[in-house]
Formats: structure tokens, sequence, C-alpha cells
């Protein structure tokens, strides 16, 4: 209810103090179908990585499964995501769906989402520190940005680095400790399985950092094709820090945070809220191609699954 009542207002706000939804739909007509298209492409790019990225963690639990039944899944959990309250409803369907051994698949996920977040921390850290003369003064906090950035960067590198290399666990500590402590030791040991698989962890940071570029990119391509005059660089810094906003879960699944977040970051700067509104319900809409996909992914295969009488 919380959730609902804050998108409620957020969306109540823009709308009637920012933006009017034919203003919208009029700066939506003047888009560049060529950018259109090449954005939207690139959601195919990041479906590819973000498949091969979890492929690589999986094997490396001994759980060998295709990319074209890796895709499914990820199209299926990519449906509950959106679909969902929260962020995270798909991510449990795909450890659910993926291996009986539920504890080994939500350590691939953490994994998966970690590294996606650290590169992403890496990303507002870089541009905060080398291209702070792009952030405009407008921005608040700015001389803030690089410090903080950095903080929380160190803070999630030390934490995958004491859950994978940090501790003991083991057959004796599993046997004297309760039910609770028995499952988090698996999950642990689930967890530092990558202390002995350090190339696996470089390719996968690697593909979580191809997969923020790429982000950054479709959104550039976005804003390119409502012609706003935006240095890449700026978008470098602004993509992450919107995308770490709306992972926080203080909406349903983004709305209202959403477009506040996109006019507040781009409008005073380069465009009109009319148009910084736009940017993010294209971006939506192309989320929802995909999620929609996946509800038909979900739909199909349940139907062909065998009933027991």
């Amino acid at each position: 209810m919380v959730k609902l009542a804050v998108s409620s207002v957020l969306i109540w706000y823009v709308f009637s103090q920012k933006v009017s939804l034919n203003d919208v739909f009029q700066a939506f007509r003047k888009t560049s179908p060529f950018y259109l298209a090449l954005a939207f492409l690139l959601h195919f790019v990041g479906l590819w990585i973000s498949v091969s990225r979890w492929q690589l963690l999986l094997k490396s639990q001994d759980i060998r499964l295709s990319k074209y039944a890796l895709t499914l899944l990820y199209l299926e959990g990519f449906f509950f995501n959106t679909f969902l309250p929260g962020s995270v409803g798909g991510d449990i369907v795909r450890a659910y769906k993926v291996s009986t051994e539920k504890l080994k698949s939500m350590a691939v996920i953490l994994i998966e989402r970690g590294s996606g977040i650290l590169c992403l921390f890496i990303f507002v850290s870089t541009v905060t520190v080398f291209y702070s003369h792009r952030i405009p003064d407008t921005i608040p906090l700015k001389a803030y940005l690089a410090p903080l950035a950095i903080l929380l960067t160190l803070f999630i590198l030390t934490t995958f680095y004491f859950l994978i290399f940090m501790g003991r666990s083991g057959s004796n500590q599993d046997q004297k400790s309760g039910f609770f402590m028995a499952k988090l030791s698996k999950f642990h040991a689930a967890l530092r399985i990558y202390k002995s698989n350090k190339m696996v962890l470089l390719q996968v940071f690697g593909l979580s950092f191809l997969l923020q570029l790429n982000v950054v990119i479709h959104y550039y391509f976005i804003m390119k094709s409502l012609y706003i005059n935006i240095p890449l660089s700026f978008t470098f810094f602004a993509i992450p820090v919107i995308h770490f906003i709306l992972m926080l879960p203080i909406s349903i699944n983004g709305i209202g945070v959403r477009e506040n977040v996109f006019d507040y970051m781009l409008a005073p700067l380069f465009t009109t809220s009319a148009i910084a509104v736009t940017v993010s319900w294209i971006a939506f809409a192309m989320v929802l191609v995909f999620a929609l996909m996946g509800g038909f992914i979900h739909v199909f295969r349940k139907k062909r699954e065998p009933t027991s009488d």
C-alpha cells in the first residue's frame, strides 16, 4: 500500500505540475525511427550478455544448460520482475526453475546481481572523479558525489571479497549447526566455489561491465531519437544514477519515480520535462515488450507441462 501511494503521488505530481499527456504524445511523434530501432536492438545484445554471464556462473556450480534454455528462463524471469511488485520476483523464479539445488542457484543470482551493481557504481565513480567538470553545477551535492560513489563501490567490493574469499564452511559445521545455520553454511559454500574459479569471476565482471555499457548506450540512442543534445560523458553519469534510484524499493516497479528522476536529471539541463518523461516511457515500453515475450513463454511452457490425475 505504501508503494502504491508513493507511485500515485509521484505520477500525480509530474502530470499536474510538470507536463501533460498531450505534451508527451507530441514529443513521441517526433522521434527518429532509426535511433529507436538501434535502442531496441541493444535490448537483444543485453539479453545475450546477461544469459552468457548466467551460464558461466551456473557452470561453476555444475549446472549445465544451453543458452537457448537459459534465454527462455531469463525472459520468463523478466516477466515476473516487471509485473510483480518489487524487482526480485523474477530472480526467485529463475533460481527455482534452473536447478533443484536452490541454494546454488540463489548464490549464482547473488553474484550475478552484485557484479552488475558493482560495475554500475564503478561507472559513476569514474565519471565523478575524472569527468566532474562535465557534471553541471545544478546537480545537488556535486562535490560529494565522487567520495560517496567510491565508498559504495568499495563497500560492494569488500562484501564480495568477504563472501567469496573469507570464512570457512564444511560438513562438520553443517552437522553441528541448526537448520538455518546449516542452510546458511551451504549457501556460503556455494559462493566460495568461485574462490577457485577466479577466471570465471573476471569473465563475469567483464560481461557485467559490457552490460552496463550497453544500457548507457541504449539510453543514449533513445535520447538521440528525441534530438536531445546531451554529452555522452554525462549519460555515463546520469543513467547509472537513475538505475540505482530505480532499484530502491520505494514504488511499484519504479512507476512515478522513473518519470520524476528523468525529469530531474535531464529537463533543467538539456531538454523539456515532456521530452524527459518521454525518454523514460520509451525505455519502459521496450522493457514491457520483452516482459510480454517472457509472459508468453511462461504461459506456453505451463500449458505444455503434463498434468497429474
